[in-house]
């Protein structure tokens, strides 16, 4: 490594690891505007610089050397041709508070670099849908306009979360993504920032910029929890329950503050609010009789949930995948749900080590020899978790430092574990942790741990039941439940409370003017498409049969077999084929049919598995490896030529 990326380096980790600079980057992840992707964005670019130092291929679908890289209604509209230099940045000053219910602002927006260029903009909605007296909301957009003919309408792209600014997602590329991938190239993608996130007034703000990564710093919220199969039990428990004590009293901070700095503007952000939001936009953009069609994945497949059964007779084409229970979502506390939730883990941690082994110690690192039972692979990185329970690892260097815990071990391989396009590169991070090296697990952790404010919570809070529709659990009650699940279910139990932080809604200060609490099984005017993996981590394929069999003849079910959070995670052309004939001309695959994973997840490095895919074919599976990663909060377009 030459001596001027030395010095990017060395300037880099104290940017990154210093909690300055944590700080700006919560900050900008407050507003989720262009300035947030832009900074992680930079982080990235830094922690793949040291990274690609290391001897792996970061995505399969890259080039195969081992360091690749490459991856009745009053409507006014008004349509601007002054683009901005990039993201959803206004291109006018007037207030949008005085602008009437139905007005339409467009203007050209994404960078040079991209052709053809997306539009970005606003609609002006109700605040409340039920009482007009409440006020207007700005809801931000942005479009991917159709490049095919004819024109067959719009699609709306649901983001995933809760806290996925679709508006912002497609103003940096993903509408053509959607459109290679998903839908053809004969609809426009229009993407919405739901109500409090991205560009959408007002943003959800519960703490000063940059105040919530202040309040989790160097707590079990930015750590993780600390848990341990070889702890003794009754030790194991108390140590367990002081960091839930922890975490209990950090939540009634942060959801308190949310009530001074915010009062009762957080109440209209749950999910019910959005769906108005997405009828309201599609009448708005393409007349009052046209169908409403929608593409949404992991969270927004309960935005979809909720779509299908609030607006039955107004759908035409609807694909959700990674799908989240939404019966459950709507109707019990969140922190009951962490056990269906966590019922496919398990396999994709399966799917891992034996890939790893199968892979053999040339591709993957986390295997010692080849044909090695995945038991042991699996033993080695327990163990690991295990270690570090006891001995933190600690990473004093000039380019990193801090503390590698058990917590933040586990929980990264967790997230990880949602990415199989990333496993190559956990397993260096892992195996170097097992030597003793914890810088590529403690910069990774940096990667993937965006700051935010409480984007999610204002979503998920607000479409929860809250007491006394139940009685809350006391923090003992909730640590024997997630022991529970950590001893029938999986290891990773407690990383969930950190991941998906909603176990704490009876804390939640807001009732939401409206809330969606089914029924979920309503005939469809068309039917739908419910795409997904069979070992998903995180929304199993228990949930996607859930909703086949209360939708019945109005939902097709696709499979793919293999792990990762969502279809979109391992890329196939089988998948996207069929979502394309459904979006492009109607075609309905085979109720139930299994689409096969077609390349390895540990690449050997001398083979090029996309040789095999015709042009087209490939330029849509690197399109889709795009748009998963900004459906993850991830943009490393910036990287690709490194």
């Amino acid at each position: 490594m030459g001596r001027p990326r030395q010095a990017i380096l060395d300037a880099a980790h104290a940017r990154a690891r210093a909690r300055a600079a944590q700080e700006e980057e919560g900050a900008r992840w407050a507003n989720l505007g262009q300035g947030a992707l832009t900074a992680l964005a930079c982080c990235l670019l830094l922690a793949v610089a040291y990274l690609r130092t290391l001897p792996f291929c970061v995505f399969p679908l890259c080039g195969r050397g081992r360091d690749g890289l490459g991856f009745g209604l009053g409507l006014v509209v008004d349509v601007s041709e002054s683009g901005s230099g990039g993201g959803q940045g206004k291109t006018t000053t007037e207030d949008w508070r005085s602008l009437p219910v139905g007005t339409v602002r467009w203007w050209t927006c994404g960078s040079a670099g991209q052709s053809p260029r997306p539009q970005c903009g606003f609609v002006i909605v109700p605040t409340d849908y039920h009482d007009p007296s409440a006020g207007t909301t700005k809801v931000a957009l942005a479009r991917a306009n159709a490049t095919a003919s004819p024109r067959k309408g719009i699609v709306i792209f649901g983001a995933g979360g809760p806290g996925g600014a679709g508006g912002l997602m497609v103003s940096m590329g993903a509408g053509t993504q959607i459109q290679q991938t998903v839908t053809g190239e004969h609809y426009d993608i229009v993407g919405i920032d739901p109500r409090g996130i991205g560009d959408t007034e007002p943003k959800t703000q519960c703490l000063p910029p940059g105040q919530n990564n202040a309040l989790k710093a160097h707590t079990v919220l930015e750590r993780n929890f600390d848990y341990s199969s070889r702890a003794v039990p009754e030790e194991l428990r108390a140590s367990l329950l002081r960091q839930q004590e922890e975490m209990d009293a950090l939540v009634q901070v942060q959801y308190r503050m949310c009530a001074v700095n915010m009062g009762k503007k957080v109440r209209y952000m749950g999910t019910t609010t959005v769906v108005r939001d997405i009828e309201f936009v599609t009448r708005v953009l393409e007349g009052g009789e046209a169908l409403i069609n929608y593409y949404g994945g992991s969270y927004g497949s309960i935005i979809g949930q909720y779509l299908v059964n609030m607006f039955p007779d107004r759908l035409g084409k609807v694909a959700i995948e990674g799908i989240v229970d939404g019966v459950s979502w709507a109707n019990q506390p969140m922190y009951k749900s962490y056990r269906q939730w966590m019922s496919s883990t398990e396999d994709a941690y399966d799917w891992f080590v034996h890939e790893c082994a199968k892979a053999g110690p040339g591709t993957c690192e986390l295997a010692t020899s080849d044909n090695e039972d995945p038991a042991r692979i699996r033993a080695r990185i327990e163990k690991l978790f295990d270690d570090l329970y006891e001995r933190p690892l600690p990473v004093a260097t000039k380019r990193f430092w801090g503390v590698v815990t058990s917590g933040m071990a586990r929980a990264l391989l967790f997230r990880m574990l949602q990415m199989p396009t990333i496993w190559p590169t956990i397993a260096v991070s892992l195996a170097q942790a097992m030597r003793g090296d914890g810088q590529a697990v403690l910069m990774l952790d940096s990667v993937f741990s965006g700051y935010r404010d409480l984007e999610r919570q204002a979503v998920s809070c607000n479409d929860a039941p809250k007491p006394p529709l139940y009685e809350p659990p006391t923090n003992g009650q909730l640590v024997d439940e997630i022991l529970g699940i950590a001893k029938d279910v999986t290891g990773f139990a407690f990383s969930i409370l950190t991941a998906e932080p909603d176990a704490s809604c009876h804390y939640w200060p807001f009732f939401p003017p409206e809330r969606f609490t089914g029924p979920w099984n309503h005939t469809l005017r068309n039917p739908i498409l419910v795409m997904s993996n069979t070992a998903d981590p995180v929304t199993p394929i228990s949930s996607a049969r859930l909703v086949k069999d209360l939708l019945g003849e109005s939902a097709i079910l696709v499979l793919q077999h293999g792990p990762g959070h969502g279809t979109t995670s391992v890329p196939t052309s089988c998948t996207m084929n069929k979502s394309r004939a459904y979006f492009t001309d109607g075609t309905l695959p085979k109720d139930g049919h299994t689409c096969e994973l077609e390349y390895s997840l540990f690449p050997d490095s001398g083979r090029r598995y996309l040789e095999a895919y015709s042009a087209e074919e490939r330029a849509r599976l690197e399109a889709a490896e795009k748009l998963y990663l900004a459906m993850r909060g991830v943009d490393l377009s910036r990287l690709s030529s490194m």
